[in-house]
């Protein structure tokens, strides 16, 4: 009985931490086709700052919105939600199963606002993830290629760590049509939606 006990608080205790940027990595790694260095930092950026970048102007964003929607086919093949980050509550809402839904594209649209306007840009926290990341690849822990990290890193940090599109490999594999929002806003808003 002692030795069940023993191995139970050691599975529960011991189990690996699925809220760590390498869990997250490697899972993006197994679930997405042609997930590149690219796309890392492209979720690390975005599970940070989220779509800010593309609300600098809200009624084109609004309006590529509608469009990408409209030219998506409705789809239940791929999650609703993706957790995306590690430190906030931020998450990808795929449109294709938001489309089959028959949810309200403007209610997402104010979401995506709410979201914007409720996470702290903190750019020393998308750094420090950043670094990890790095020092995760440097030290063979996520399998991607050190020189081209290290060329990727050169770019981005002399660009000043800019928002980036996927990779055209990824774009390619897995079609992504997504918007980034918070969840809890999410939630108030379609709480029935999983």
């Amino acid at each position: 009985m002692k030795i069940l006990l023993i191995v139970l608080i050691f599975c529960c205790c011991f189990q690996p931490n699925k809220n760590t940027l390498i869990h997250l990595i490697k899972n993006e790694l197994q679930t997405k086709p042609n997930f590149s260095i690219q796309d890392a930092y492209k979720l690390i950026y975005q599970g940070n700052f989220g779509v800010a970048h593309i609300l600098k102007n809200k009624d084109h964003a609004r309006q590529f919105l509608k469009n990408e929607i409209d030219s998506i086919e409705k789809s239940d093949n791929e999650p609703l939600i993706e957790h995306i980050s590690i430190s906030t509550n931020l998450v990808r809402i795929n449109l294709r199963p938001f489309k089959k839904s028959g949810s309200s594209i403007d209610t997402l649209f104010e979401i995506m606002t709410r979201s914007v306007e409720e996470t702290k840009q903190d750019k020393k926290r998308f750094l420090k993830q950043w670094r990890e990341f790095r020092m995760a690849v440097i030290q063979e822990k996520l399998k991607f290629d050190v020189q081209e990290l290290e060329t990727f890193d050169l770019k981005v940090k002399a660009e000043n760590y800019p928002a980036v599109h996927h990779s055209p490999g990824y774009r390619k594999a897995n079609k992504p049509a997504y918007r980034v929002v918070k969840e809890s806003i999410f939630r108030e808003y379609f709480p029935f939606l999983k």
